[in-house]
C-alpha cells in the first residue's frame, strides 16, 4: 500500500493543478480528490491548504454562500511556478519509469517480472495522462497494451 506521505504529494500537486484553472473550496476539492481515488479528511485536507497558503502557492478570499461564509482558493504565481516544477519532474519520473521499455515495466505486463510493480507502472500511467497533453499515452503503452493501435501480441 502507498505510504500516506508520499499520496500528500500528489494531493498537493492535485490541489495546485485546480486551483491554477479556477478558485476552488475545501468540500469541492475533497469531491474531486475522492473522484481519483483519494480519500482525505478535513483535517488533513484544511491544513494543508493553509500551509499551501502561508508559503505563497494558494491566496484565498471568503464569500457569503447559502448564508455561510466560504474560503476559496486559488493559485497565485508562486504557486503556478510551483506546479510547473512539478510537471517537469513528473515527466522526469515518467521518462526514467518508461526507459525501461524492454525491462522491468515493459517484462510487467508479459509475466517476465513479479505482479508487486504493477502500482508503480500504474501510478506512472495516471501521472502521465492526468498532466500530460490530452489524449497523449506513456511512450510504452502503445505497444504492449491490447486495445491501442500498434499492438500485435508478438513480444
Amino acid at each position: 500500500m502507498l505510504d500516506r506521505e508520499f499520496l500528500l504529494g500528489f494531493i498537493k500537486i492535485h490541489i495546485l493543478y485546480h486551483a491554477s484553472k479556477e478558485s476552488i473550496f475545501g468540500v469541492e476539492i475533497t469531491e474531486e480528490l475522492a473522484r481519483h481515488g483519494y480519500s482525505i479528511s478535513p483535517g488533513t485536507l484544511y491544513p494543508m491548504l493553509h500551509r499551501l497558503e502561508r508559503e505563497s502557492c494558494l491566496e484565498s478570499n471568503s464569500k457569503v454562500v447559502n448564508g455561510k461564509m466560504r474560503k476559496y482558493y486559488q493559485a497565485t504565481a508562486e504557486g503556478r511556478l510551483v506546479l510547473e516544477q512539478s510537471r517537469k519532474k513528473i515527466r522526469e519520473l515518467v521518462t526514467e519509469v518508461s526507459e525501461e521499455k524492454r525491462g522491468t515495466a515493459y517484462g510487467l505486463y508479459h509475466g517476465v517480472v513479479g505482479i508487486t510493480l504493477l502500482p508503480a507502472c500504474l501510478l506512472a500511467g495516471w501521472l502521465w495522462q492526468t498532466y500530460s497533453p490530452a489524449g497523449s499515452l506513456l511512450p510504452w503503452c502503445r505497444p504492449c497494451l491490447p486495445g491501442y493501435a500498434g499492438y500485435d501480441g508478438a513480444d
